[in-house]
């Protein structure tokens, strides 16, 4: 013992001799040791040091990135052992192999940097690597299959034929993505075709058809035929070719061996679709068959052939295996430019009658509502109610009749419905996980019944109710996702803080007992914790679960880079908490953090606001200057101008913001129109009692829409029509409200007054939008249906003529062209919008969005990207470009004027785990950021994958 206590007190001291003789550091010592080896400091010249030095060292600009330099780091990179390669990806320090074209020269610079490479030895993989990369980067158009074929070649010569079986697969797919429509792309068809024999399946049971447009079109032709003899599922590269293929087959039915499900593109492809029913289907395509079997009922349907569609789908309904076809409301419209509603009305009402458990219901009521036979309807679903054979058919019918009651004006006969509901599903033993979850939906919208109509009786019954429903839901869930949304969201609206706390705390106890680490993540339990700290006032709390929470599944803040609720951030409500508890300095950091992640939240606005810091007109300047596409910074600024008497510079600045965005559609109600407010407020402070009344008319007019919104959303038609129609009293030319009742209306099979909203509407919308246009909740199928679309059409045109140097006209009839599939004539449309503005963004971003479609050529499209990335490189992205000389010669020249975002720790979560080192600072490596987009791109991207793993 004695000679124990002697070697313990010797490990100690640091001074214990291995039998060898050598002298062992001791605990102090060894650390100090451990931690300048991952500093460098023990030996700055090992790979990876030197690696890192020279990187950083050219990264932050102290080293100029000339070709000889750059040739030396990727050399460099090579001499890091491979398995040590990828081991430098933590935190903020991401130095893998994709970095090093973060760091490349210019292109003025690539034909020397390709000169030094060709002086380099024939026969070595890294040159025949470097020259594919430098082949790729001078490309102009994205063809690079000739680069990728000799360098495939290089490769199984230097290796003497022992390539790697994955690398060759990997290197055929990129063949096959990048081969462009030319001859090549025939041979290489004809020689994957050639490949199919007697029970073959060479394409694992995918045919991948590539773009033929360029092809003869006989030879298509053929090559069409060809495929016909493969009975695997076949997609094609080229809608076009689709078609092509679709007439192929109806000119030779014979020749089609099985389904093509996925040609089924429209309602006029009965024909198609009925000569596949004739063909053997091996149910290879479950999901485009589905998909068909929609498009089929609906083409029926449109064609007149309305016994075929009844007969269908009672067929299908009787067929084992089949799947019950869901027609939603959607299709009415559709449907209705076919046929009459009141006889589509007859063909539903029959069909059901037959099979009430046809999954129509929705269809059925929206065209009883277009038929004027609402109480006809409510009465055949009142009797459809005692159908009990059937608890799920029961369940469907239930939930129907209760939300046409509301939208009928019923509402005490819905409310008497939902309460003899939540009576029968609380007197169950052992609900189903469709009715548990129907008593929850129930309950609730008791809540939202009893809050809109203000009888409080109502609202604590439906909450008593749901309380009850909540455990018997979370039995069927595996994995915990929180607690229902509109349960949260009501408890929190009622003020019932303590129920949240306790709903939540189960919610967190029951995902921190689950036995799989990959579905234990707790961040948006925890967010909302403290979401309800922060309602109920409870700073103090916050601050505590912040400091000494341990189910974070994080170590800082900053690793919750996504926490929100609804419309509020983790980090507001931390910053809040902070500015609260005195902790000034830290909610200013946050905030700051907040903002430039995302320069329109309006509550870390006001939070800056109430700090008052130093330097809050130049940091509200700055974010304008980083965001010019982003109304809030000068809003938010007009309100501090204003609050300082310097009236005529706020009216100036909150009128900059209104001209970006005039709807201001993408805030959440009660945010929405917050500039009209301060300019109201303004203009009474400069006299102007007239103009600011009427600006506060406006936001009254809003408001009371969002009232609406609410009461149409809980099913009470009636009273949201009637308050729309007293927002417009309030401001007649708001486009929002007055498409928001065009399509209530038309909704409700009132198409008269529904064409008399669109026109204004149509007409408002001009004005109302800026460079960057929201729509606001409600108005975003504006331009559907039949009697839309004919309207914006003579609308839009009338306008162009008496308006040709009005961009927006022209972007409003680009977008319609879209909404009517003419991806062409949408193209000429947004072209004129930019041409008159070049700096209209979001005209610039449609523009894109039908390049494709429209065949604009490469160069084009390239020219498209690089605007919208100089306009706002944080919603532009390069990843399509094929000209990558100028994507890096963008890229720098955006790089060097913008300002570097704030990363890495931002608040420690001290009692907190990462879920994964993995997952520490993520925010730190932004694939937005400038001299990543090179890397992201995703021809380039391809590539460097291919050189990384060859290497």
């Amino acid at each position: 013992m004695k000679n124990l206590s002697i070697l313990l007190a010797t490990i100690v001291l640091g001074a214990f001799t291995t039998a060898h003789g050598k002298e062992m550091l001791g605990a102090e010592a060894l650390m100090k040791r451990m931690q300048a080896d991952l500093s460098g400091g023990a030996d700055a010249g090992d790979p990876m040091s030197k690696f890192r030095k020279a990187y950083k060292s050219m990264e932050s600009g102290e080293q100029e990135a000339t070709p000889e330099k750059w040739l030396e780091l990727f050399d460099t990179f090579l001499e890091i052992p491979k398995n040590q390669r990828n081991r430098q990806n933590y935190g903020s320090d991401n130095l893998q192999f994709a970095g090093l074209f973060k760091v490349l020269p210019p292109s003025a610079a690539w034909p020397e940097l390709r000169a030094l490479i060709d002086k380099r030895p024939e026969g070595e993989l890294r040159t025949a690597c470097l020259k594919l990369l430098f082949d790729v980067l001078a490309t102009t158009d994205g063809d690079i299959a000739a680069s990728l074929e000799t360098f495939q070649k290089s490769y199984q010569r230097i290796a003497d034929g022992e390539t790697s079986t994955n690398l060759d697969y990997y290197m055929e797919s990129m063949l096959k993505r990048v081969r462009r429509a030319d001859a090549n792309t025939a041979r290489d068809l004809v020689k994957m075709l050639d490949s199919v024999g007697p029970g073959a399946d060479p394409f694992n049971g995918y045919l991948e058809v590539p773009d033929l447009s360029k092809v003869p079109k006989e030879e298509a032709k053929n090559l069409l035929l060809r495929i016909l003899d493969y009975h695997g599922k076949v997609s094609f590269e080229n809608d076009l070719d689709a078609a092509r293929m679709a007439a192929v087959i109806l000119e030779n039915p014979d020749k089609l061996k099985a389904p093509m499900w996925e040609l089924v593109k429209t309602k006029e492809d009965v024909a198609l679709f009925e000569l596949f029913l004739t063909k053997p289907d091996k149910e290879r395509d479950v999901w485009n068959k589905s998909e068909a079997k929609q498009i089929y009922i609906v083409g029926l349907l449109a064609a007149g052939r309305l016994e075929d569609a009844q007969a269908y789908l009672l067929k299908l309904r009787a067929t084992k295996g089949e799947e019950n076809i869901s027609l939603n409301s959607s299709l009415v419209d559709e449907l209705s430019s076919g046929q009459k509603p009141e006889d589509l009305f007859v063909l539903f009402k029959d069909l059901l009658t037959k099979d009430p458990g046809m999954d129509v219901w929705p269809v059925y009521l929206d065209l009883a509502a277009r038929s004027g036979k609402t109480e006809e309807a409510l009465a055949f679903l009142k009797a459809a109610l005692g159908n009990e054979g059937d608890a799920a058919v029961s369940q469907d019918v239930r939930e129907s009749y209760s939300k046409a009651l509301l939208e009928s004006g019923k509402t005490d006969a819905a409310i008497a419905f939902l309460r003899g509901e939540v009576a029968r599903y609380s007197a169950m033993d052992a609900p189903t996980e469709q009715e548990a979850k129907a008593f929850l939906n129930s309950s609730l919208r008791l809540i939202r019944i009893g809050t809109l109509l203000g009888k409080n009786d109502l609202v604590e019954e439906g909450f008593a109710n749901a309380d009850k429903a909540v455990p018997l839901e979370r039995k069927f869930s595996s994995y915990h996702n929180g607690v229902d949304g509109g349960y949260f969201d009501l408890l929190l609206e009622h003020g019932k803080f303590a129920e949240a706390e306790e709903a939540v705390a189960e919610e967190l106890v029951l995902k921190s007992k689950t036995e799989d680490q990959n579905r234990r993540d707790r961040k948006t339990e925890m967010t909302q914790l403290v979401y309800v700290y922060s309602k109920a006032g409870h700073h103090a709390d916050v601050i505590k679960l912040l400091d000494e929470g341990t189910m974070w599944d994080a170590g800082d803040l900053s690793e919750i880079n996504n926490g929100s609720i609804g419309d509020t951030s983790l980090y507001t409500i931390a910053a809040e908490a902070m500015l609260q508890t005195g902790q000034t300095e830290k909610a200013l950091s946050i905030v700051k953090r907040t903002l430039a992640k995302n320069p329109g939240n309006d509550r870390a606005y006001a939070i800056l606001l109430k700090i008052g810091a130093d330097g809050t007109l130049d940091l509200l300047d700055q974010l304008a200057a980083a965001n010019p596409f982003q109304e809030r910074p000068l809003i938010w600024k007009a309100q501090i101008l204003a609050d300082q008497g310097k009236l005529e510079e706020a009216e100036k600045t909150v009128m900059a913001g209104i001209g970006i965005d005039p709807s201001d559609g993408e805030q959440g109600s009660g945010d929405r129109m917050r500039a009209y407010e301060i300019l109201a407020d303004i203009l009474e402070k400069r006299g102007d009692g007239k103009k600011s009344d009427f600006m506060r008319g406006v936001v009254k007019a809003i408001r009371i829409s969002e009232k609406a919104d609410r009461w149409w959303s809980a099913g009470m038609t009636g009273q949201a029509l009637a308050l729309y129609e007293e927002a417009l009293k309030e401001f007649a030319d708001a486009y929002c409200i007055q498409s928001r009742l065009a399509l209530r209306y038309s909704d409700l099979g009132n198409f008269e007054k529904a064409a008399e909203h669109y026109q204004r509407a149509f007409e408002l919308m001009p004005s109302s939008f800026g460079r960057v246009e929201s729509h606001c909740f409600g108005c975003e199928g504006a331009f559907s249906g039949e009697i839309a679309q004919q309207i914006a059409e003579q609308t839009f045109e009338e306008l162009a003529e008496k308006t040709p140097d009005n961009p927006q006209v022209f972007y409003l009839l680009g977008y319609l062209r879209e909404s009517q599939g003419k991806e062409a004539d949408a193209a000429v449309q947004y072209a004129k919008a930019v041409e008159l503005d070049p700096l209209y963004i979001n005209a610039w971003k449609k523009l894109q969005a039908v390049a494709e479609a429209a065949k604009l050529p490469a160069e084009k499209v390239d020219d498209i990207s690089l605007n919208i990335y100089r306009l706002d490189p944080k919603a532009g992205t390069l990843s399509k470009m094929k000209n990558l000389g100028k994507l890096w010669d963008t890229v720098l020249a955006v790089d060097a004027k913008l300002a570097p975002e704030e990363t890495g720790p931002l608040y420690p979560l001290p009692e907190s785990k990462s879920a994964s080192e993995q997952d520490r600072y993520h925010d730190s490596e932004d694939s937005r950021q400038p001299r990543n987009q090179l890397a992201a791109n995703n021809l380039f991207q391809s590539v460097i994958r291919l050189v990384e793993n060859s290497l």
